[in-house]
């Protein structure tokens, strides 16, 4: 699965940014032969550009499966990145 590599882009930012916490919702579009089309930050409480590109970044390298019906299918998808433990 793509999650650790997506949870990997919050994690080195909050590596050095110990109080970054929030939620991306990201809209994504997926091509009829499974392929992520484009991908963007829909709504942001995270305000994080760095952590934001790189899960944009993430999400364009996910292959699903092949659509059954239509060319393409839109989809938002929300992410969570809670504050640090330390």
């Amino acid at each position: 699965m793509h999650l650790p590599a997506i949870d990997a882009c919050f994690t080195a930012r909050a590596a050095t940014q110990p109080d970054l916490a929030g939620k991306v919702l990201i809209k994504f579009s997926i091509g009829k032969d499974g392929k992520v089309l484009d991908s963007s930050t829909a709504s942001t409480s995270l305000r994080d550009e760095p952590t934001e590109t790189c899960v944009n970044e993430r999400i364009r390298t996910v292959r699903f499966p092949a659509l059954a019906d239509g060319d393409k299918a839109i989809v938002r998808y929300p992410f969570t990145f809670p504050p640090s433990q330390r």
